[in-house]
C-alpha cells in the first residue's frame, strides 16, 4: 500500500512539472501560449473600431516583440498621398509580408518620409495618432499585406464610394527602368492582389494589433 502511494506521488509530481515546463513539448506550449478570447470578429474592439481577425495562439509583434491575439480597423480609410517619398531605389524598403508585421513596416515608412505631408503615413498620424489618439489609441498603422488580405476578407467593399484599391506597408519589387518602387495592393472589390507604385493620392485603411 504504501508502495502504491508512493507511485501516485511521483506521477502527480510529474505531470505536475510536465505541465508547468513548456520546453520541448509544443502540446503543452501550444495551450499554454493561447489565451480565452475576450472579443470575436466583428466586435467592437477597445479603440471603437471593427475586430476583424482573432487568433487565440496569437502572432509576435515584430515592433513591439509582444504577443497579439486582435487585429482592430479603423472607422475610416485614410486618403492623401504616396506611400514612400523617397527616391532612392536601392532603399531597404520594409519588406516583411506576414501578419504581425505592419506595424514595423510603418514605421520604416515614417523613417522614410519623415514629415512629408504628401505621404500616407503623415496623415495617417494626423488622424489617427494625433492627440490622444483615435480611440484613445496611438498605436495605429499601415498594414502588412497579409493583415490587409484579411481585412479584404471581413469588409471587402464596405465603403462603397467607388474607390477599392488599397495600399500596405509590405514592398511588393523595384522596377530600376523606369525608377518605381510598388508595395502590395488589394482590390477590395474582387479581391486582386497586386503591385502598385502609390504615386498619387493613395488610400490606406490604418489598423491597430493588440
Amino acid at each position: 500500500m504504501k508502495l502504491f502511494f508512493k507511485t501516485i506521488k511521483c506521477v502527480s509530481l510529474f505531470l505536475i512539472i510536465a505541465l508547468f515546463s513548456t520546453c520541448g513539448n509544443p502540446l503543452i506550449r501550444d495551450l499554454t501560449d493561447s489565451i480565452i478570447i475576450k472579443y470575436k470578429v466583428g466586435d467592437t474592439g477597445p479603440a471603437g473600431g471593427i475586430i476583424f481577425y482573432v487568433s487565440a495562439k496569437g502572432w509576435r509583434n515584430t515592433h513591439t516583440g509582444k504577443k497579439n491575439h486582435y487585429l482592430e480597423m479603423g472607422p475610416l480609410p485614410v486618403t492623401g498621398g504616396i506611400i514612400s517619398a523617397s527616391s532612392d531605389l536601392n532603399y531597404p524598403y520594409p519588406k516583411d509580408t506576414h501578419i504581425g508585421a505592419g506595424q514595423r513596416n510603418t514605421h520604416i515608412l515614417k523613417d522614410v518620409n519623415q514629415d512629408d505631408n504628401n505621404t500616407i503615413t503623415y496623415w495617417m498620424d494626423y488622424q489617427y495618432n494625433g492627440g490622444g489618439g483615435m480611440g484613445g489609441k496611438n498605436d495605429w498603422f499601415i498594414p502588412s499585406r497579409d493583415e490587409l488580405i484579411e481585412l479584404y476578407k471581413y469588409s471587402k467593399s464596405k465603403w462603397g464610394d467607388g474607390y477599392t484599391t488599397f495600399f500596405s506597408s509590405s514592398h511588393h519589387s523595384t522596377n530600376f527602368a523606369y525608377e518605381i518602387v510598388n508595395f502590395y495592393a488589394v482590390d477590395f472589390e474582387d479581391g486582386r492582389l497586386y503591385g502598385w507604385t502609390g504615386t498619387a493620392d493613395e488610400r490606406a485603411t490604418p489598423i491597430r494589433s493588440f
